[in-house]
């Protein structure tokens, strides 16, 4: 890396950390009226994620699209999931390890009119992380919120500029 990527990339965490740090706020609220179940979050954590999740070719984040009851709903049942093993069998039928889009499936899936229509592949049927693009950008019960991605754009892109890179990518991503 060149010094200025490196001076893009750490602007980027620091921004995409201060934007999480405000949304650790949100979550707090959420979870104390979900229950009593507090969890630390602090900056500096949030930074160290991000670090390792920026050194992927993009990162995004979609948000539900949902009252807040039906999310703090939601994040209590994927707490319920931490620690589980990772799935390397991509197998939803068994609750018992999990694949990141699980965690996000078992968590939704029935809050409010949520519905994930699975899609099968390599035999199983499965919930892939394009099929949650192609929901926020449809406004399917998310909608997007930020997109880093450097072959798109210097930094963090947040609002329209997110959704107009997650839509080129998306459709770069689909067979013709």
């Amino acid at each position: 890396m060149t010094p200025d990527e490196i001076a893009v990339g750490a602007r980027t965490v620091v921004h995409l950390a201060e934007y999480l740090a405000e949304w650790k706020q949100s979550f707090d609220e959420l979870i104390a009226e979900a229950e009593p179940v507090r969890r630390g979050f602090t900056v500096a954590f949030a930074a160290a994620l991000l670090l390792s999740a920026l050194a992927a070719d993009a990162v995004v984040a979609i948000r539900p699209r949902l009252d807040r009851s039906d999310v703090a709903e939601a994040i209590v049942r994927g707490l319920f999931h931490e620690g589980k093993p990772y799935d390397f069998d991509f197998d939803f039928t068994r609750s018992d390890r999990l694949v990141c889009t699980e965690v996000v499936y078992r968590s939704y899936d029935g809050i409010a009119a949520v519905c994930f229509p699975l899609t099968a592949r390599a035999g199983r049927l499965t919930l892939s992380a394009e099929d949650l693009v192609g929901m926020s950008l449809a406004r399917t019960h998310f909608e997007p919120v930020a997109v880093f991605s450097p072959a798109h754009a210097p930094g963090l892109s947040l609002g329209q500029a997110a959704e107009s890179i997650l839509g080129q990518t998306y459709l770069e991503e689909r067979p013709s």
